[in-house]
Parts: structure tokens; C-alpha cells; sequence
């Protein structure tokens, strides 16, 4: 027969003969003690205030429950729980702590693999890694063996393409009588000119028309998708004489090509483009990062009939900033809110290049912020503390900025709710 005691905590199997007599009998735990091998000491053995640690737990525990293998699990504050398995060899044992062991791991780190090397956690878990601070040059040192900041290599290339030929044009002075060479580099800033003077014998050919090129876009730094027009204006004048700066009409072959380093997003040529100004939508063309834009435009003099041609240059810097959060709103719920003395975590991650700023208010008033120089995506969090906030709900708001150029960006807005727990929260 197997019949439970009057607390229903243990269970007596007894042995019978077939005249009814009983010939042996044994106590089982089970009952209420908890599920399966685990043992809920906080709700058998209840406490009259406070909450029970692992010494506590394990004396509480009656000796008719106690064997090997054993799991235990009792509340240590609020909504917080530990589970511990019991592994000693003796039952003599059971109320020396170095018997137990976390069971399931409840999140504890068990071991970590670096550069192939097992590190081992200590008894919370953790484990204490040395890792060397990279140093960055932020300028070039020929003898240096560091990285050197992205800025830095830009730098020393604008100064390398600011002396670097792209073009050259030749201007007929008003009275004929020289002309000057000029080189220009990418932008159509002038490198280097000379004034040659212009004789009026000898045979050959001289060019009396040039091609007039320009262009523009309307922005010239953009939030990666925004809008960006490009402009160019092409004419055909005579480059002399009495009628300089007059349009002779002649036709030309314009190409437009987008590239962002090796890469080209975009590449068209239209034919027979005459005197004007064109738009072209550049928005869908450029990527992350400084695109060129160069606009070419080939002729021919309709006096020599010699080929011409001339290139316009600009450049478009596309920037990102983008802001997101792993706060766990529905964990908070669950456990009825913040404790007056409890502080809110909320994680971030920002992502963009240069200088950012991740900026937290609560209730509309800016509380604290954050100044990131790593380019990238960089995680942060926020402490928010419930001491000096109301009973009730609060309303969180990240937001990170960025200032590039003359132009100021903004990320998404993310909006939180926290909850403050009132006294009457069990």
C-alpha cells in the first residue's frame, strides 16, 4: 500500500503478507516539497521577513527530504531566484556550502575560448581578461608601427589631389596678344599658369573655341538616402576676337559618371546636348562614403575640326546615423515595475562616422549624454534612477546627433516607457 502522511509530504510504502500482516514499510519524500528532485524552500518553509541565502536554505531543509543529488531553489530578493544541486559524496555534508553547485547555470559563464587559449571563471563567472590598449597615430610618422585615424590618411590625400593635374584650359587674352596655360587640379582650382605670347605669323592651326563646363549639387554633405541634384550648364564659345564669349552653337557628347572609389554606380552619355542647363537625380546613385561626380563633354572645333574636350568635377559626402535599443520592456512589466531603489539599464547601439552624441531625457528633460568618437557601431547604456521619480509611468527618449560640415543629423527618436512600482506591488 502506498498511503501519504497528514502534511502530505512523504509517501508510506508498506508490504503486505496475504493475511494483511504487515511485513516491512519505508517513507518516500514527495508531496509538496516541490517539482520532481527540486525542493522550493521559500515556499515550505516560508520566512517572516527577508529572503534566504544558501546557508539558510540548506539548514531549512528537513533531514527526511535530504539525499544525494538533491535540487533546491529559494527566493533571494524580489522576483529573484537560485537553484543549487546537492554533490557531496556523504549526507553529513549537506549543510557545508562547497557541497553545492549552481544547477542549470542560470546564466553563468562555464569556460571562454581566446586566440585558442581556455580561460576559466572564477565562482560568479567572471573572467578577468588583459587586453592592450591600441594606440592610434593621428598623424604619419614614417617610423611609427601604429594604425593612423581614417581622417588623417583623408588629410594627407586632399593635399596629394590639391596639387595633382585633372585639367588644363587656354585663355586668349582681350588684346590677342597672349595666352595663358592654366593647370587645374580635381576641384578646378589652379595649380600652376603661364602667359605665352600669342605671335601673329607662321602657318598652322590655332583653336578659337573652347568648351564651357560647369557644375554643381545642391547639397554637397546628405544623410545616406536624402535627396541630391546635380546641375551642370554646357555652352560652345569662341574663345577670341571680337566675338568672345559668344555661343557658336556647336553640339557636344555628355558624360555623367558617379563613383564611389572603384566602384561606379552610375555611367550615361547623351549626344547632341546643346547649349544649357541640365538637372540629373543623383539620390539613388550614391553610397556610404564621398562619391565623385565627374560630367565630361566632348566636341569638335567647327573651324579646325579638331577634337575637344573639358571635365567638370564635384563630390558628394553621404554620411549614416542610425540609433537602436535592446531594452527589455515586457521583463520590467512582468515583475511589477522598479523598486524605488532600483536603477533602469537601457542599452544602445549608435552606428555612423565622425562624432556622435547619444542623448537620454525622461520626461522630456534631458537626464544625460553620451559623446562617441568611434566611427562604427559603438554599444553604450544609460542608468536611469527610480529615486526622485513618482509612483507610475515615465516615458524614456533617446536620440543621437551628429555634426558633419555645415550640416547637423539626427537619428530615429526611440521612446520608452518605465515603470515605477507603488508600495502595494507584491
Amino acid at each position: 500500500t502506498a498511503v501519504p502522511d497528514e502534511e502530505n509530504d512523504t509517501v508510506k510504502l508498506t508490504l503486505l503478507g496475504m493475511t494483511g500482516t504487515e511485513i516491512a514499510s519505508v517513507d518516500i519524500p514527495g508531496g509538496t516539497g516541490g517539482g520532481g528532485n527540486t525542493y522550493n524552500v521559500t515556499a515550505e518553509v516560508p520566512l517572516e521577513s527577508g529572503y534566504y541565502v544558501l546557508s539558510s536554505a540548506i539548514g531549512a531543509v528537513d533531514e527526511k527530504y535530504r539525499y544525494k543529488g538533491r535540487c533546491i531553489t529559494y527566493e533571494v530578493s524580489q522576483g529573484k531566484w537560485e537553484t543549487k544541486q546537492f554533490v557531496g559524496t556523504s549526507l553529513s555534508s549537506w549543510e557545508q556550502e562547497a557541497s553545492w553547485e549552481d544547477f542549470g547555470g542560470a546564466g553563468t559563464m562555464k569556460s571562454l575560448t581566446v586566440n585558442g587559449e581556455k580561460k576559466v571563471p572564477d565562482s560568479e563567472g567572471n573572467v578577468d581578461l588583459t587586453i592592450d590598449k591600441l594606440e592610434v597615430d593621428e598623424s604619419l610618422d614614417a617610423d611609427s608601427t601604429n594604425p593612423v585615424q581614417n581622417k588623417t590618411v583623408a588629410a594627407k590625400f586632399q593635399e596629394v589631389e590639391a596639387g595633382t593635374v585633372f585639367g588644363m584650359s587656354a585663355e586668349v587674352s582681350d588684346d590677342e596678344s597672349s595666352v595663358r596655360l592654366a593647370l587645374t587640379n580635381k576641384s578646378g582650382a589652379e595649380i600652376a599658369s603661364v602667359d605665352i605670347p600669342a605671335g601673329s605669323g607662321g602657318g598652322g592651326e590655332s583653336s578659337t573655341t573652347k568648351i564651357v563646363l560647369l557644375a554643381e549639387t545642391d547639397k554637397k554633405t546628405v544623410k545616406e538616402g536624402g535627396a541630391v541634384k546635380l546641375t551642370y550648364t554646357y555652352d560652345h564659345q569662341v574663345a577670341g576676337g571680337d566675338d568672345k564669349g559668344s555661343s557658336t552653337g556647336q553640339k557636344a557628347t555628355v558624360t555623367i559618371q558617379v563613383k564611389r572609389g572603384t566602384t561606379t554606380t552610375y555611367s550615361s552619355s547623351l549626344k547632341e546636348v546643346s547649349k544649357g542647363t541640365y538637372t540629373l537625380d543623383l539620390t539613388k546613385y550614391l553610397l556610404v562614403g564621398t562619391s565623385d561626380i565627374y560630367v565630361i563633354a566632348e566636341t569638335t572645333d567647327p573651324t579646325t575640326g579638331k577634337a575637344q574636350k573639358k571635365q567638370a568635377y564635384v563630390s558628394v559626402k553621404s554620411v549614416t546615423l542610425s540609433l537602436s535599443c535592446g531594452y527589455n520592456l515586457a521583463a520590467t512589466i512582468q515583475n511589477g515595475g522598479y523598486g524605488t531603489y532600483d536603477s533602469a539599464s537601457i542599452p544602445y547601439a549608435v552606428s555612423g562616422t565622425g562624432t556622435k552624441t547619444v542623448s537620454l531625457y525622461v520626461d522630456g528633460v534631458q537626464q544625460n549624454a553620451h559623446t562617441v568618437t568611434r566611427s562604427g557601431t559603438t554599444n553604450g547604456s544609460f542608468e536611469v534612477s527610480m529615486t526622485g521619480l513618482s509612483v507610475g509611468r515615465h516615458t524614456a527618449q533617446l536620440v543621437a546627433e551628429m555634426e558633419t560640415d555645415d550640416l547637423t543629423l539626427k537619428s530615429e527618436s526611440i521612446h520608452i516607457d518605465l515603470l515605477k512600482a507603488g508600495s502595494g506591488v507584491p
